[in-house]
């Protein structure tokens, strides 16, 4: 014993040779330094080189080596020891209580009024960061005081360490709540499931002679109970009990039995298939799906099967199981499932032993997401051959493995947490898990004999290590055989704030076959064990609960357990239920409201207001601080819901985007940025989660628990309203969207209005759209959608910018949610569509510069010859544009619209080839039958050539050369009455064969795109203009042309020349017959006059 005690104070007194010679010798050498200073003395050595040296004499040693100085110590140490052992290692519970003489035992009286207030049973729970606060600021004195607590807890004897909870147990008192159900027959509660709303769902099931009877009791935080019959389940012999749990957070998961198909099998009154159904709050049987088909000597008499187990976690669940029991049932097999009851996966294990059987087994789930199966085996090993008079020897195990989050495939391989040579069977109790990242625990049974039976605590960890096996003593013995009728069960609660609570009743599996006659003076009980996270055992009751149903907890530490009403064995009144609470003890005070013990503060913190609004991404930082050194799973996220619309969370955070920082060894902070969409309303509420499992523990790499809904709140504060106009933006949907566009656009556009209302939120009736378009090019498939967003609060330009947001970032915010909104492309986002004009502002300005210069030309052109058709010149400018346009959006935008891309082509190259060969034809022609123009001809080939090729794009373009515009002589060319009936005739074909179609193709290709650009709006006009001037000027010249069909070449009373012209630096001459009125033009076209330059004449003679 002495050894033990020196080796405990040792840690808190850590010298080797002798324990407390630190607290002495420290508290010697204060009172020494005291003394001196308070009478003014000095030491020997403060007078060294002072002149007056003062030299203090030794004491005299005696034989040992020790001086009286020494001995006197060591006489103090050995009292103080004395006195350290009687009063705090065997702890004296009259010093406890009185706090202040306990602190002063420990020379820490100074922090008497630290403590004021508390009880030292609070007191002792204190840690290092509690003690801080609490005002014990100095590292020596806290670390003291910590070293005594655990010195404390390892020696004090079960009398103090009930006085110790007894303040916290409140001797585990119960609350019964009995109702009486309006029906005959057999009743239960079937079991039990709580909500993150504080909301309790039952189900109560009958067996009678009238059928099934199958009841819904909800009841609410504020009391209320709403019930509900489901007899629209079609369920013939009703939940089975104790398969009941919560899924997919509203949602409850059951198993019941029912026949083939999900239908009645007549023939088999017991309905023997394993089935399991999902319902929701409001009594709807969502899901259902077949088990497993089961055989006769699998269920009981209730059609109730005792060796499956059906267990959820948050949006999956398991069914464990198997097929035979018997010599060969080493065959453990488990279905997994997701919330809409599709089927994961499947797996299985086969113990590699010859002949054995599974006794037991547990399933919890984990807080990654996994689950845990746990089993027990007891395996016979036959005699040996060489010497058959051996016994077969028997051997125990229990075996555990762990699965991946949402799968069915095996995380570790299977491994043995606990093993025995000597027990005639191991049972599992019950399984659970640590909320404070201490792994997992199992409680155990070795049944010895008929007699004696050993539990044990096995705490293990999710690498397959064993943390430690602790006996524990609880008067829960389970000495019946494997899965029998008469299976004494077990359930295990982990506790929110630390501890274990294990239930216990013979009626809870198996409740109809204990109903057998009792007398009056008969009492069925239950009983509650209460244990810490060490396995100690707290407190032990033994109730009056007929415990039948389930067991379920709130978030508070209450547990509800189910049943029937206490004195129900008085008149075997079976329609009298309760339901039983047990508010438990919290082990720890300290979870700052988080409903977590692992977290210590956060940003923003709980139920905080005034919170900044997200205007720009990434600008706002959210964290959250963990207690000692976490570190990421890579699973796992943290979202951001709006509380009065939280159907979907605003923000999925990742674990890869989470930032997590290790500030010392007392503290890991996570943070993360978030997207300016996210808390973009003034004046509300959002609250924040945390996954289950998303941090571990860097020790032990065990998972911990999260932050549940409505428990991390905070509400933004207000703010102005900036005002803006109407905005257009545009969506652009991927082609997996277009069937519901080609099959309803209008109900299709209606849901996408809906969904981006809720989802951005802003009111529905400020959205509007009223077409849906193909997009351009290569990307005709997507689908583009303008929404207009008018004026209001908050403002459109502000609702823009987090609809950005929202569908650049839509892997992580609410918008993969909706039906359509999912279909939204992420790369394209949701530009704003401006303002046409606004956007082609410098375009149309150079646009308006070229007109401008077009009607400079005009003026220029009227000034110089007012007699000229100087109209020319802007209709040629007009011609040329179209025509160049034209070209643009054949090169530019003709593949936008796929189906008018071919067309474009078309009537650009037909007309032009037609317009090319009409206008060659009319100046060979003309060449040939007018000398005149031959004339004109060759003096201007270089610029009939030009215009011959300007023609092609419409051969109106060649009654530019005799228009003689802006005065220009070489634009006087003599055509005849023929040449302008043939170039109007061109020009009508052009008409029909250019200008409609081009212009209907542009109309098209208005109405078939949602982002409209300058060069098809500019083809647009051009072609508009080209069929108005078209339209007006062919018939004014159709009338002109048709009104004076025929013209004579030469008039009567004109008198014809002859015209020889002799060029300057050339041999050649030229010699024309011309009538009287082209002397003029001739001579006025090449600046020549009779007589007139050297080598340069020009001789007219009268024929």
């Amino acid at each position: 014993m002495s050894k033990i005690i020196n080796t405990k104070l040792s840690t808190i007194f850590p010298q080797k040779s002798l324990p407390f010679s630190f607290i002495f010798t420290k508290h010697y050498v204060t009172k020494f330094k005291t003394y001196y200073k308070d009478n003014k003395f000095h030491k020997p050595y403060d007078n060294i080189g002072k002149g007056n040296l003062t030299i203090k004499p030794k004491q005299s040693l005696q034989p040992d080596g020790k001086n009286a100085d020494m001995r006197r110590k060591e006489r103090k140490n050995r009292r103080y020891k004395e006195f350290f052992v009687k009063n705090y290692v065997n702890v004296n519970k009259e010093l406890l209580e009185d706090f202040p003489q306990w602190l002063k035992g420990l020379r820490l009286n100074k922090y008497n009024d630290c403590f004021n207030g508390m009880k030292w049973q609070e007191i002792i729970h204190s840690d290092n960061e509690k003690l801080q606060k609490l005002g014990v600021y100095t590292v020596g004195a806290r670390n003291k005081l910590l070293k005594v607590f655990e010195l404390f807890f390892f020696y004090a004897d079960d009398q103090i360490n009930i006085a110790l909870h007894n303040h916290k147990t409140c001797d585990l008192n119960i609350k019964e709540i009995t109702w009486e159900e309006e029906t005959k027959g057999l009743l239960y509660v079937a079991g039990c499931s709580t909500f993150q709303d504080d909301s309790l769902r039952l189900f109560i099931v009958g067996n009678g002679l009238n059928g099934t009877y199958l009841k819904q009791r909800t009841i609410l935080a504020n009391g209320t109970i709403v019930n509900i019959l489901l007899d629209s389940w079609g369920i013939p012999l009703g939940i089975q009990p104790n398969t009941i749990s919560p899924i997919s957070q509203k949602n409850v998961l059951f198993a019941y039995v029912n026949g083939t198909d999900g239908k009645i099998d007549l023939k088999n009154p017991l309905q023997q298939d394993t089935w399991a159904g999902i319902a929701d709050e409001q009594g709807n049987l969502l899901y259902r799906v077949l088990l497993m088909k089961n055989n006769d000597n699998e269920i009981n008499m209730f059609g109730i099967n005792i060796a499956h187990q059906l267990v959820a976690n948050t949006d999956t669940f398991i069914y464990v199981y198997f097929k035979k029991i018997g010599m060969k049932c080493n065959t453990i097999e488990w279905k997994l499932y997701d919330d809409k009851a599709n089927h994961i996966g499947k797996g299985h294990y086969d113990l590699e032993i010859e002949i054995g059987c599974v006794r037991s087994y547990n399933t919890k789930p984990t807080l990654d997401g996994g689950f845990l199966i746990a089993w027990s085996v007891t395996a016979t090993s036959p005699s040996h051959k060489s010497n058959i008079t051996l016994s077969p020897q028997v051997k125990n195990q229990v075996y555990a493995v762990f699965l991946e989050p949402k799968s069915a495939i095996k995380k570790t391989a299977p491994f043995v947490i606990f093993s025995s040579a000597i027990a005639h069977e191991i049972k599992i109790l019950a399984c659970t898990g640590s909320v404070i990242g201490k792994g997992f625990n199992c409680f155990l049974q070795e049944l010895l004999n008929k007699k004696k039976a050993q539990s044990y605590q096995i705490n293990f960890l999710s690498s397959g290590m064993i943390h430690n096996v602790v006996p524990i003593e609880t008067q829960i013995i389970n000495k019946k055989s494997a899965f029998s009728d008469d299976l004494f069960d077990i359930v295990g609660i982990p506790l929110q704030y630390g501890g274990f609570l294990l239930v216990s009743s013979s009626l809870r599996q198996n409740l109809f076959n204990s109903l057998i006659p009792i007398n009056n003076n008969t009492k069925i009980s239950s009983i509650l064990d209460l244990f810490q996270a060490d396995g100690t055992l707290i407190k032990e009751n033994f109730v009056e609960v007929v415990f039948t149903g389930g067991a379920c907890m709130f978030r508070n530490n209450t547990v509800v357990l189910t049943g029937f009403s206490r004195n129900w064995w008085v008149s075997y009144n079976f329609q009298t239920l309760s339901t039983f609470t047990i508010d438990l003890p919290k082990f720890h005070d300290d979870d700052n409201g988080y409903q977590n013990l692992n977290i210590y503060s956060s940003y923003p913190a709980l139920n905080e207001e005034n919170i900044d609004i997200t205007k720009e991404t990434p600008q706002f930082r959210l964290s959250l601080t963990y207690r000692g050194n976490v570190e990421k799973s890579g699973q796992g996220s943290i979202q951001i819901f709006q509380a009065d619309n939280d159907k979907y969370p605003r923000l999925t955070i990742p674990a890869n985007l989470i930032n997590l920082v290790n500030e010392n060894e007392n503290f890991t902070k996570i943070s993360v940025l978030l997207l300016s969409s996210t808390l973009n309303i003034p004046e509300t509420k959002y609250y924040i989660t945390v996954d289950d499992g998303m941090v571990e523990t860097s020790e032990l790499a065990e998972p911990l628990p999260g932050v549940k809904p409505a428990v991390w709140n905070f509400t933004t504060k207000k703010d102005l309203t900036i005002y803006s106009e109407q905005v257009n933006v545009l969506l652009r949907f991927n082609p997996d969207a277009l069937p519901h566009f080609l099959k309803d656009s209008d109900e299709t556009i209606k849901i996408i209005k809906y969904e981006l209302s809720t989802f951005l939120p802003v009111n529905f009736e400020r959205l509007s759209t009223s077409k849906w378009y193909y997009d351009n090019g290569d990307e005709r498939s997507y689908i583009l959608l303008p929404i207009q967003i008018s004026p209001g609060n908050p403002s459109s330009l502000r609702l823009v910018s987090d609809l950005n947001d929202l569908i650049t970032n839509s892997q992580y915010t609410n918008m993969k949610n909706g039906s359509m909104t999912q279909y939204l492309d992420s790369k394209y986002g949701a530009p704003i569509k401006e303002n046409f004009f606004v956007q082609n502002m410098f375009m149309l300005i150079l646009v308006g510069c070229a007109v401008m210069i077009v009607g400079v030309l005009y003026v220029a052109a009227n000034i110089r010859d007012e007699e000229a058709r100087n109209i020319a010149v802007p209709q040629f400018a007009l011609i040329l544009s179209d025509f160049s346009l034209d070209l643009l959006f054949i090169v530019t935008h003709s593949k936008d619209i796929p189906f008018l891309f071919i067309p474009s082509l078309i009537f650009a190259i037909f007309p032009c080839t037609f317009n090319l060969l009409w206008s060659i034809y009319i100046i060979i022609i003309e060449a040939m039958q007018n000398e005149k123009f031959l004339l004109w001809f060759k003096l201007n080939h270089a610029i009939a050539s030009t215009f011959t090729v300007l023609a092609s794009t419409e051969v109106e373009v060649l009654s530019v050369l005799n228009s003689r515009a802006g005065g220009f002589k070489v634009l006087q060319a003599p055509w005849s009455n023929w040449a302008d009936r043939m170039i109007f005739m061109g020009s009508a074909v052009g008409f029909v064969i250019e200008d409609v179609p081009q212009f209907i193709i542009q109309v098209i290709y208005k109405l078939n795109t949602a982002s409209y650009s300058i060069i098809p709006f500019l083809t647009l006009v051009t072609s508009s203009l080209v069929i108005f001037h078209a339209i007006v000027g062919k018939l004014y010249l159709g009338i002109v042309h048709w009104k004076h069909h025929y013209k004579p070449n030469i008039e009567p009373n004109e008198q014809q020349y002859e015209v020889s012209i002799s060029l300057k630096g050339q041999d050649k001459g030229m010699h024309a017959q011309i009538i009287e009125s082209d002397v003029r033009s001739i001579s006025g076209e090449f600046g020549y006059i009779e007589g007139g330059q050297d080598n340069e004449t020009m001789e007219v003679k009268k024929i």
